[in-house]
């Protein structure tokens, strides 16, 4: 890069062009990883709980009642950990400062 001297004179400056980094928080990176593991294995329980009622449900007429009574609850729990994820996030986000 040239720059104009007091003389009149130009002369070349050395310019060090860095990589712009972004930082992020390693408390956001584990809630994210906690968030899609519970996603995971959520998931892999309602596949096992679906075969076993299906197993089950071949055996004994009531199994059905039993698995719709699972089912509500299991949503009520994701329903609950979806809730809690929500007020910690909001909490978060009234903790950080803003720009301004």
């Amino acid at each position: 890069m040239k720059l104009a001297t007091v003389q009149g004179r130009a002369r070349t400056v050395n310019v060090e062009v860095r990589r712009k980094r972004t930082y992020i928080k390693r408390d956001v990176l584990e809630e994210q990883a906690r968030h899609q593991q519970e996603e995971i294995d959520v998931k892999r329980r309602e596949a096992l709980d679906a075969d076993a009622a299906k197993r089950i449900g071949s055996r004994t007429s009531g199994a059905s009642a039993n698995a719709s009574t699972w089912r509500t609850g299991a949503a009520r729990k994701k329903s609950s950990t979806a809730r809690s994820r929500r007020m910690k996030r909001a909490a978060w986000l009234r903790s950080v400062p803003r720009g301004g």
